[in-house]
């Protein structure tokens, strides 16, 4: 019951905002809200030609109207995310749309059996007079959408009069990505070969971020706990240094001394579940390189990339964030060991100053 009432939220939100939605409204926000984009794609460059003539086709529509109070962004629930076109400001940040929308679409999602009992909330939402229109247009539309076999739908033409609307579906991951996208797609038009790094504090999204990035660019990641620091050079000595629970050297040897060159390489991967090196990580030689994880801008060889961000959270997101992923027993060793360690080393090599980018979750 919980994701239904988070999907009644989303909706009153909606008919808020768009009070003359029709009954092919509400089904559209609720097929949207389950199955994201993916009936929408063909290929990347196809959309973007698609997406620049309907850009500037609303934006010659509405020139000169006051778009204030339009968000760039509306959440539909299930991490989606509406990006309204007349928000968008240039060239440059439609293709990091684009991009995102594309890569929303190769995530996937969503299932028959779940939209179908969304679906038929519907009915009960409008049986509270929700909408502009009744249970009873609310059950025989849907009644005909069965029939149909849940086809995809466009807007109402009462919608499209009101309101006209111009937007993309996302993953919301995305939304604080887009910059990050620009500039990468920026330099990788400058340069033969990109080197990033995604470093920054616990529970900041870095991770997740180069998996999305990766979606976008088919890029090589590599990650920084593959290199936690085995057990017999963690003296005290090696854990006082700012960054030292990283094994820096190894990562000197196996990782930095191939990375700008045209061959893939592979490295040691040390596994913490056992304590020891496990099977050997094979980077392919591609022209993105990510390389993520805290301590990824370590004092030893961050001059090697072309791009440094640093990832952001206030704390108590960072505590919720912890113990929803690792649990009461593991968010201990966080707050007490890990934690401290990465802040020294923020504060000592003044990553987050010197990084040329920082993103806040």
């Amino acid at each position: 019951m919980i994701l239904l009432n988070d999907l009644k939220y989303i909706i009153e939100q909606q008919v808020a905002r768009y009070p003359k939605m029709q009954p092919q409204d509400a089904v559209k926000l609720v097929y949207q809200h389950v199955f994201g984009n993916g009936h929408m794609i063909k290929d990347r460059e196809s959309g973007l030609d698609f997406i620049r003539k309907e850009y500037e086709t609303v934006k010659f529509a509405h020139g000169g109207e006051d778009l204030s109070a339009l968000p760039f962004s509306e959440d539909i629930g299930n991490w989606y995310t509406r990006i309204h076109l007349l928000k968008v400001e240039d060239d440059e940040q439609l293709v990091s749309v684009n991009d995102a929308f594309v890569a929303s679409a190769a995530l996937g999602g969503g299932n028959l059996e779940y939209f179908l009992s969304r679906l038929y909330f519907l009915n009960e939402l409008a049986s509270y007079g929700m909408f502009e229109f009744d249970e009873e247009d609310m059950a025989e539309y849907l009644a005909e959408y069965e029939k149909q076999n849940y086809p995809v739908v466009s807007h109402s033409q009462r919608y499209k009069e009101f309101y006209d609307p111009a937007y993309r579906v996302i993953d919301a991951r995305y939304i604080r990505l887009l910059p990050l996208i620009t500039k990468i797609r920026q330099l990788m038009k400058e340069k033969e070969k990109v080197i990033i790094a995604l470093d920054g504090r616990a529970a900041s999204g870095k991770t997740t971020a180069a998996e999305l990035l990766s979606l976008v660019f088919d890029a090589s990641v590599i990650h920084m706990d593959d290199f936690f620091l085995p057990v017999e050079l963690r003296t005290r000595e090696r854990l006082a240094q700012p960054g030292g629970n990283i094994h820096y050297e190894r990562f000197l040897e196996e990782v930095i001394r191939y990375i700008k060159r045209r061959d893939d390489f592979s490295y040691r991967r040390f596994d913490c579940s056992v304590m020891d090196y496990g099977s050997k990580v094979e980077i392919e030689s591609k022209p993105l390189m990510i390389i993520e994880g805290a301590y990824s801008q370590h004092i030893e060889f961050r001059s090697v990339y072309d791009l440094k961000v640093f990832f952001d959270i206030e704390p108590r997101m960072q505590q919720e964030m912890i113990l929803n992923r690792n649990g009461q027993e593991m968010f201990g060793m966080f707050h007490d060991t890990w934690i401290p360690m990465e802040e020294k080393y923020f504060a000592s090599s003044e990553i987050r100053d010197k990084s040329d980018m920082v993103i806040a979750f």
